[in-house]
C-alpha cells in the first residue's frame, strides 16, 4: 500500500513552507505549504556559493509563499551562472518499508543540462557542494507543474528527502 507525502513546493529554479530534528524527521503524512515557514526544512549549501535557497515570495509567476534558488538575497528568483549545488532537504521517519508517493508543485526556468532540479530519497542528509545523483530530474518547465513521484523505502527509519 502505498503512503502519502505531500505539499505544495514550488520552485522557480527549484523550489516553493516549517525544522525537523535530523534525529527523528517529521511524521507522516506530512503536508506542507510554507505560508507559514520552514521549519522542518534544511538547507545544504556553501557562504561562499553565491546562490543560496530562500523561502519567501520571489519567485516568478508565483503569489504564494514558496521556496526558490536566490543569488540577490531571496528578492528574485535570479541566480548566477555558476557550477555548484545547493539542497534542500526534509528529514522523514519512515515507520515501515513500503511505496511513498511525494507531490509537489515546481517552475524550473534553467538551461537544460546546466540548471535543473533532482529530486532523491537520501539515506544521508546531503552535503553543500556535492553533487546529489537521482532519476528524477526537472528542468525547463516555465509554468508551474503539479507532480507526484513514488520512492521505495526499504529500511525504515530517518531519510532524507533532497532537491
Amino acid at each position: 500500500m502505498k503512503k502519502s507525502l505531500s505539499w505544495s513546493l514550488l520552485t522557480a529554479l527549484i523550489a516553493c513552507a516549517s525544522m525537523a530534528n535530523a534525529q527523528t524527521g517529521v511524521s507522516l503524512p506530512y503536508s506542507c505549504d510554507f505560508e507559514t515557514g520552514a521549519a522542518d526544512w534544511q538547507f545544504a549549501q556553501a557562504e561562499d556559493y553565491p546562490n543560496h535557497w530562500y523561502r519567501g515570495q520571489g519567485a516568478v509567476g508565483n503569489d504564494t509563499y514558496c521556496l526558490y534558488v536566490s543569488s540577490d538575497g531571496g528578492v528574485s528568483n535570479s541566480y548566477e551562472n555558476s557550477t555548484g549545488w545547493v539542497h534542500a532537504y526534509l528529514p522523514v521517519n519512515f515507520e515501515t518499508a513500503g511505496e511513498y508517493d511525494v507531490s509537489f508543485r515546481y517552475s524550473s526556468e534553467g538551461e537544460g543540462n546546466y540548471d535543473y532540479m533532482r529530486v532523491a530519497l537520501l539515506d544521508e542528509a546531503p552535503v553543500a557542494g556535492a553533487e546529489v545523483s537521482s532519476s528524477y530530474q526537472y528542468s525547463k518547465q516555465l509554468e508551474w507543474t503539479q507532480t507526484t513521484l513514488t520512492f521505495t523505502v526499504s529500511n525504515p527509519g530517518i531519510q532524507y528527502l533532497t532537491f
